[in-house]
């Protein structure tokens, strides 16, 4: 954690244009109403990372892109990542996000699907009023994805059945396609030829693949004080993610721990963290966990090859490989704590 913080730190320091997203965020969302204005400070001092937007501008350094649009369109990004958390945190009734309430614990549901929508509406008013209609139908795309994903990944809920390809499938729509479309709208405001374009869009999507799956790692290794939100979440709400799919392939073992999961839904006389410590622990044994931040590992080196073909500046490329290692490197200081 502290060395993703360390190089987005530098990012900021180095790109002084992304400093300017957070004064354009607030103004996009400003509105007539001191409630809902309240309520929208709230989120956006509660916003995470903005590595999306930092997409963006690192994608943009291909050439010469126009600042002010390059700040509209990289907020618009950013818009577009906040309402998809908070629609998320009512999907998983989720009560903290990066350590503080959500915004559907402390207003309700109704108020927080309704803030969703509002920053949708405020991300592709910035595109629209920048005549960026590039950006607005891969930003527009890239969301109707995430909902299909998050729609097919609550279909297969508490499915047995769910293999790999369909794994990442669910995982490309939600989280890849996003990431993809960043660096694809930043090279593009870069004037950059096609085949740049592609292969930045390429970086995203391993990128995002890498991403997902240590968030799905997270899950399971981290705890509130480390991520800011309630571990298994996942697990509790019946999600095939990539350790639990790895463990129809151990036989009966892998089934017994299938079989505890079921109990960390329903405890039965165990408490929920005797349970989790269990399952975390068979599954370490198993060597689930490790197969799967391999994997993440090779989305993630995947993701950095990309950019050796494509003339970016040495900081920017610099910046964009460290940003693909660090993904992984957020599992490793938690995988090795004592449990």
């Amino acid at each position: 954690m502290a060395e993703m913080r360390e190089l987005l730190d530098d990012i900021r320091s180095s790109y002084p244009v992304i400093n300017s997203i957070s004064d354009r965020l607030r103004k996009a969302i400003e509105t007539s109403s001191p409630l809902i204005d309240q309520l929208n400070g709230y989120l956006l001092s509660t916003s995470g990372k903005r590595i999306r937007p930092m997409l963006v501008v690192l994608a943009a350094t291909l050439g010469e892109a126009d600042p002010e649009v390059l700040i509209d369109v990289a907020s618009a990004v950013e818009l577009v990542h906040l309402a998809s958390l908070v629609h998320d945190d009512v999907i998983d009734e989720s009560g903290l996000r990066r350590g503080k309430p959500t915004v559907s614990s402390q207003w309700g549901n109704l108020v927080a699907v309704l803030c969703g929508d509002c920053l949708f509406a405020s991300a592709f008013g910035l595109l629209t009023r920048r005549k960026q209609n590039f950006a607005l139908e891969v930003l527009a795309d890239a969301v109707r994805n995430m909902c299909e994903g998050e729609i097919e990944q609550a279909l297969c809920a508490n499915s047995g059945d769910v293999d790999e390809e369909t794994y990442f499938s669910h995982i490309e729509k939600k989280t890849a396609r996003l990431m993809a479309a960043c660096c694809k709208i930043g090279a593009h405001l870069a004037g950059a030829p096609e085949t740049h374009v592609k292969e930045m869009q390429e970086y995203g999507l391993n990128l995002g693949y890498a991403f997902q799956i240590i968030d799905d790692l997270l899950d399971i290794f981290g705890d509130e004080r480390s991520t800011g939100k309630p571990a298994w979440l996942d697990m509790r709400r019946g999600l095939p993610t990539l350790p639990v799919i790895r463990l129809s392939r151990r036989g009966e073992r892998g089934q017994a721990v299938r079989d505890m999961i079921h109990q960390l839904r329903d405890p039965s006389g165990y408490s929920d963290e005797d349970v989790a410590r269990r399952i975390r622990n068979e599954m370490m044994e198993i060597g689930v966990l490790d197969e799967s931040f391999d994997q993440a590992r090779g989305f993630a080196a995947r993701a950095a090859k990309r950019l050796e073909s494509i003339p970016l500046p040495q900081s920017a490329r610099d910046h964009l490989t460290r940003l693909a290692l660090a993904v992984t490197g957020q599992i490793k200081a938690m995988a090795q704590s004592p449990r």
